[in-house]
């Protein structure tokens, strides 16, 4: 009873998810074109991207969450995932990439350019394959993923 006290109401943070705030902002989910996360460990990109297969408890399969999103995910991040290192496997989330659509999954290899001033910069680290976003204007603004 105090650890769901603690946990629920004491420790945690939550957050509007994206079906909420981007409304907010006058968007929609049928409107986003590509997700991305810096790195994939730790990620269950099915929540995200939707999967023709069962979630682990025989959750029936889940639709995408931005219906017309691709995934943009490094070539060297996606080798990871789908075989990572003995040292590494426990990071990955099992499966979590299983009956994600193929086609909706756009890999690169280098530093890509999204649109004007906006890329996502190659930054391997202890991950095989993250990226940094970054914009220019009058000058360069990085985030390094930790």
């Amino acid at each position: 009873m105090a650890g769901g006290f603690l946990g629920g109401r004491v420790f945690a943070r939550y957050c509007q998810g994206p079906e909420e705030v981007l409304p907010l902002c006058g968007l929609r989910l049928e409107g986003v074109d590509c997700v991305s996360f810096d790195r994939l460990h730790v990620r269950d990109v099915r929540l995200v991207m939707g999967s023709s297969r069962s979630l682990a408890g025989g959750a029936i399969p889940s639709g995408p969450l931005f219906p017309r999103a691709s995934l943009l995910v490094h070539g060297e991040e996606l080798g990871t995932f789908a075989l990572p290192h003995l040292m590494r496997w426990a990071w990955y989330v099992d499966g979590g990439m299983e009956g994600v659509p193929g086609d909706r999954i756009a890999a690169f290899d280098a530093d890509v350019e999204l649109g004007v001033g906006v890329s996502l910069l190659w930054t391997p680290g202890h991950t095989d394959g993250p990226w940094s976003p970054c914009r220019s204007g009058s000058g360069w603004a990085c985030r390094r993923p930790c």
